[in-house]
């Protein structure tokens, strides 16, 4: 909510409570960059975190394939943008499936 409501000093709060290896963690540390702008340091995390040795929960990936989404758009990147959307809607197709 914080970030969403663009509150970076209650997400870096958050930090400080939260296991540097964990998705959680990093997952904010990327959207505070992307509150700074920093759209390419920011997609440069992402794929790092959909290339982890532990992978990501379908929730978390179709989160960070909705971030790439951001950060492509952001950096004017609209074939990537467009790639990562269609992803993000087949994740979310299978997901309501299995609802």
């Amino acid at each position: 909510d914080a970030l969403e409501s663009g509150k970076s000093v209650v997400a870096e709060a958050f930090l400080q409570n939260t296991e540097a290896d964990s998705f959680e963690f990093t997952h904010i540390r990327i959207r505070l960059l992307m509150m700074q702008k920093e759209y390419k340091q920011s997609e440069k995390m992402l794929i790092q975190l959909l290339h982890a040795e532990k992978p990501l929960s379908k929730v978390a990936f179709y989160t960070v394939l909705c971030e790439l989404e951001i950060c492509c758009r952001e950096t004017e990147d609209f074939k990537g943008a467009y790639n990562y959307a269609n992803e993000k809607v087949e994740l979310l197709e299978q997901l309501l499936k299995e609802i």
